[in-house]
C-alpha cells in the first residue's frame, strides 16, 4: 500500500513539476531557516553550561541607588573575593578576573598590546572546566609570575615551539612590570562561553588596591558554592556584607548572585565580559523561524486547495472503485511526506552554503554533523514529520471528502472550494512579510540616523594611537608633516568604552556629591575633536592656575542646576573628595561619550599636570587625502620614538560604528528574514495566480471577443489578489508599529515612527504582489481567444 502512494506521489511530482518546484523550494527555504534557527538558539541556550560545576557558580554583582538613579554593574572590587571568602563558610572557593589595562607583552623581538589578558586567582581551574593541552590545573597559577595561554596567543609567539617554561616581559597595570613564565596552555576557550581571555596570569603577589573596597574595577567575582547550598543563603547574609564594607552616604548598594548559566541571556547588569545578549532576540529569531515556516506550509496548503478540480475526478474514481476515505488521506499525506522529504534534502544544501555566512553575521562556530549530533538525529525526523503533518494534513482531509457523484460530475468550482482559506491564509503570508519589511526600513533609518547625527564633535579623520612616554618631541614630529592638523594627549575618547572613568564631584551649592563622568585632557583636546567652546574659554598648559581649573558640558549645567550657561563660569568644583578645587572657565557643547542607546551624562574636563598616569592615547587629527601614506608616517614616528612599545591604532569613527555593530546586525538579520518571508510569500502568490488564470482560460476568451483589452484583463485577475494584500497592511500596521516602538524605546536619540515608513512598506508589499501576480495575468491575457476557447 505504502509502496503504491509513493508510486503515485512521484507520477504526481513528474507530471506537474511547475507545481512541485514551488512547493518543494518554499518548503525548503522554510526548512532551511528553521534549522539555522534551531542550532543557533541550542548554542545560545548551552552558554557556560560544559563547566562541570556550572550549577553551583555565581557571579557576584552590585545593585547601586543614588540621586542619579539606579546602577547595575558586575564589576567589583579587589578585595570583595578574599573577604566572602573568609568571612562566610557558605564559599567553597573565589576567583576573581581583572582585566589587565592595555597589557604590553614582550618576548624576545616580538612585543604586542593583548587585550585579552587577565588576572586570575589560583583557584580559577578548580571552578571553571577548561582543557589542558599542557601544564598541570592544580598548579598552574600558584606561583606569582605564572601565566597560562590559550594555544592561538601560544602559537602567535612560539609558533610550533614547545612554549612551557618559555618567559615574557609584562609592563601594565595593575603589575607594572613583570616577568612572567607560560605554566600551561588551554585549548581556545569555546564560543559558547561568557568569558574571554586569551592569558590569564596569576594574581598571586599582586598587591594593587587589595583593601580597597571605595573603587570598581574591571574585576569580576565569582563564587562556588557547596554541593547542596541553595544561593538564598548566601544571598541572605550580603546586607550586613554591604553596611560592613561598601556602605556609603549618598548612595544604597544591593548585591545579588547571578547563576553563570543566565548571564548571557537573562543578566540586567552591565560591564561583563562580552556584550550581553537578551532571550527576547531568541523568542523573537524563534519566532520568525517559526512564521517562515508556517509561511511555506501555508503555500502547500493553498496550492494543493487550489487545485482540488484537478484531483477531483481521480478522488471520486478511487471511491467508486471502494477506496476508503482513511486511504485517500494516507495517499495524499504520503504526498505531502514525499514533498516534505525532497525539500529537507535540499533544505540541509543550502544550511550547508548559508552556514559561512551566518556564522560571521552572527559570531557563531554552527556546525552540521549528521552522524554524531545527538540533537540532529531526533530535530530533523522531528521537523519532517511536524512540516508534513502541518501541511499535508487539511490538503488530505479536504481532497478525500468529495463525494464520489459530485467530483465525477464536476459539480463544484474548485475555484470556490476552499476559497475562504486561501484567502484568509495569503493575507497571513503577506502581514508577516509586511511586518518585517517595515522592521527593515525602520533599522534602516534609525541607523541611518546614528550615522548622520551631530555627535557633538568630529568624528572623522581622528586616527588614536597608545599614549608614548616622549610625547612633546612625538608631538612635535608629528606636527611637522603637513597631513596632521593636530595632536593631543588624554586620558579617554568620545564613543570608546575603553579607560572609562566615572567620578563622585562636590559642585558650588551641594551637599553631597554628584556622579559625572570625568575627562582628563590636554589644551588642543578640543581643536584636535573640533568641539564647540560655548561660553568661557579653553584650559591652557600655560596658566599654572588651569592646573585646578575645570570645563563642564551642558548636560553638567543643568544637572548642577546653575542656569545660563555664562552664570556656570567662575563656580567651582571640588573633584574626587579632593584635593583638586577650582573654578569652571569654559562650558563644552554636549557631546556623545558612548553609544546612541545612552544619554548625555553630565561631564567635567580639567588637566593634570606633571602627573603620568592618566596619559593613555594620542590622538592625531589628519587630511583626508593620502590616509595609507599619513599613517604609515604616524605608526614610524611612534616606534621611533617609542622602541619598547607595542603599537596598535583605531579611528574614531569605527569605534563608533562598533558601538552600534549589534543594531547593525539586527537590522541586516531582519532584512535577510523579510527577504525570504516576501520570496516564500510570492511563490505561493506565482502559484496561485497560475491556477486562477487556468481555471479563468475560457472566461478570459469570451471577454476578449467580445472587445475587453489586455490591461483590462490583467486588472480583472489581479485584484483580487492586490485586495487581499491590501487587507494584509491592515492587519500588520499595528503589530509591527508595537514591535518597532519596542526596540526604539532601546535608544536614548531616536527617530518617530512616520506613516511614511508604513505606506512605503505597504507600497512595496503590493508593488511585489502585483509584479508577481501581473506575468500570469499578462501570459493569460496575451493568449489567442479562438484557443482559449477550444480549451477544455
Amino acid at each position: 500500500m505504502f509502496k503504491n502512494y509513493f508510486k503515485i506521489a512521484f507520477r504526481t511530482l513528474r507530471r506537474h513539476t511547475g507545481y512541485a518546484f514551488i512547493n518543494i523550494f518554499g518548503l525548503a527555504v522554510g526548512m532551511a531557516c528553521c534549522v539555522l534557527i534551531l542550532l543557533f538558539v541550542r548554542s545560545e541556550l548551552s552558554y557556560d553550561r560544559y563547566h562541570e560545576n556550572a550549577d553551583r557558580i555565581y557571579r557576584v554583582v552590585r545593585e547601586t541607588t543614588s540621586e542619579d538613579g539606579i546602577t547595575k554593574s558586575a564589576r567589583s572590587q579587589v578585595p570583595m573575593g578574599p573577604t566572602l571568602k573568609t568571612e562566610f563558610p557558605e564559599v567553597e572557593e573565589v576567583v576573581r578576573f581583572w582585566r589587565g589595562f592595555q597589557p604590553v607583552l614582550r618576548h624576545e623581538d616580538t612585543v604586542f598590546r593583548e587585550s585579552g589578558l587577565y588576572f586570575a586567582d589560583p583557584g580559577v581551574f578548580e571552578v571553571f572546566s577548561f582543557d589542558f593541552r599542557a601544564g598541570d590545573p592544580q598548579t598552574a597559577l600558584t606561583t606569582p609570575g605564572s601565566v597560562v595561554l590559550a594555544a592561538s596567543l601560544a602559537r602567535k609567539y612560539f609558533g610550533d615551539e614547545d612554549p612551557m617554561g618559555k618567559t615574557f616581559a609584562y609592563d601594565g597595570y595593575p603589575a607594572g612590570s613583570l616577568d612572567l613564565t607560560v605554566t600551561g596552555v588551554l585549548d581556545d576557550l569555546p564560543s559558547n562561553t561568557h568569558l574571554a581571555f586569551e592569558a590569564l596570569v596569576s594574581l598571586e603577589g599582586v598587591e594593587t588596591e587589595r583593601d580597597n573596597f571605595g573603587s570598581s574595577k574591571p574585576i569580576w567575582t565569582y563564587v562556588l558554592l557547596p554541593e547542596g547550598t541553595p544561593p538564598e543563603r548566601l544571598e541572605s547574609k550580603l546586607p550586613d556584607f554591604v553596611d560592613r564594607h561598601l556602605s556609603s552616604p549618598t548612595y544604597s548598594s544591593v548585591m545579588h548572585l547571578e547563576p553563570i548559566t543566565d548571564l548571557h541571556l537573562y543578566t540586567g547588569y552591565e560591564g561583563g565580559f562580552k556584550p550581553k545578549s537578551d532571550i527576547a532576540y531568541l523568542y523573537l529569531f524563534g519566532a520568525i523561524g517559526f512564521f517562515i515556516l508556517l509561511l511555506a506550509c501555508i503555500n502547500f496548503i493553498n496550492l494543493s486547495t487550489a487545485r482540488s478540480l484537478k484531483r477531483a475526478r481521480e478522488v471520486g474514481m478511487r471511491k467508486v472503485l471502494g477506496a476508503y476515505r482513511g486511504q485517500l488521506v494516507g495517499q495524499f499525506l504520503g504526498e505531502a511526506f514525499l514533498f516534505c522529504g525532497l525539500a529537507l534534502v535540499l533544505a540541509l544544501l543550502l544550511v550547508e552554503a548559508m552556514l559561512p555566512v551566518f556564522n560571521n553575521l552572527f559570531g557563531q562556530a554552527l556546525t552540521l554533523s549528521y552522524l554524531y549530533d545527538g540533537f540532529l538525529l531526533w530535530a530533523l525526523p522531528a521537523l519532517l514529520f511536524v512540516v508534513g503533518g502541518v501541511s499535508g494534513l487539511y490538503p488530505a482531509l479536504f481532497l478525500s471528502r468529495f463525494q464520489p457523484t459530485t467530483a465525477l460530475k464536476g459539480r463544484f468550482l474548485s475555484s470556490a472550494a476552499g476559497a475562504p482559506l486561501r484567502k484568509s491564509l495569503v493575507v497571513f503570508q503577506f502581514a508577516i512579510s509586511v511586518v518585517l519589511i517595515i522592521g527593515t526600513l525602520t533599522v534602516y533609518q534609525q541607523l541611518s540616523y546614528l550615522s548622520q547625527k551631530n555627535l557633538g564633535f568630529d568624528k572623522e579623520q581622528v586616527v588614536v594611537m597608545p599614549y608614548s612616554p616622549q610625547e612633546d618631541v612625538l608631538r612635535e614630529t608629528l606636527l611637522q608633516h603637513p597631513e596632521v592638523l593636530s595632536v593631543s594627549v588624554s586620558q579617554r575618547v568620545p564613543v570608546n568604552t575603553i579607560n572609562g572613568d566615572g567620578r563622585p564631584v562636590l559642585p558650588d551649592g551641594f551637599e553631597e556629591n554628584v556622579s559625572v563622568e570625568s575627562y582628563i585632557i590636554d589644551d588642543t583636546f578640543l581643536e584636535t575633536y573640533g568641539m564647540t567652546l560655548l561660553a568661557g574659554r579653553n584650559l591652557s598648559s600655560e596658566l599654572a592656575s588651569d592646573s585646578s581649573a575645570f570645563l563642564i558640558n551642558e548636560a553638567a549645567v543643568r544637572r548642577f542646576g546653575w542656569g545660563s550657561l555664562q552664570e556656570a563660569l567662575g563656580k567651582n568644583i571640588l573633584w574626587s573628595n579632593g584635593p583638586t578645587e577650582g573654578p569652571v572657565v569654559g562650558v563644552v557643547q554636549d557631546f556623545h561619550l558612548g553609544s546612541m542607546h545612552e544619554e548625555i551624562p553630565p561631564l567635567v574636563f580639567h588637566m593634570r599636570s606633571g602627573e603620568q598616569w592618566w596619559r593613555t592615547f594620542i590622538s592625531a587629527k589628519i587630511r583626508p587625502g593620502d590616509v595609507s601614506g599619513t599613517l604609515a608616517f604616524l605608526e614610524e614616528t611612534w616606534r621611533m620614538h617609542t622602541p619598547d612599545g607595542a603599537y596598535d591604532y583605531f579611528f574614531i569613527d569605527d569605534s563608533f560604528e562598533q558601538l552600534h555593530r549589534a543594531d547593525a546586525r539586527f537590522g541586516t538579520i531582519i532584512g535577510y528574514f523579510a527577504g525570504l518571508a516576501i520570496l516564500i510569500a510570492c511563490l505561493g502568490l506565482f502559484g496561485l495566480a497560475a491556477f486562477t488564470a487556468e481555471q479563468r482560460t475560457k472566461e478570459v476568451g469570451v471577454r476578449k471577443v467580445l472587445g475587453a483589452s489586455v490591461p483590462g484583463v490583467v486588472l480583472l485577475l489581479s485584484k483580487d489578489f492586490a485586495r487581499l494584500v491590501l487587507v494584509a497592511l491592515v492587519v500588520a500596521g499595528p503589530v509591527a508599529y508595537f514591535a518597532m516602538s519596542r526596540w526604539l524605546d532601546d535608544f536614548a536619540y531616536r527617530v518617530d515612527l512616520g506613516v511614511g515608513t508604513f505606506v512605503l512598506a505597504g507600497g512595496l508589499a503590493l508593488l511585489i504582489a502585483v509584479l508577481t501576480v501581473s506575468y500570469q495575468a499578462i501570459k493569460a491575457a496575451l493568449a489567442d481567444p479562438v484557443k482559449s476557447l477550444r480549451y477544455e
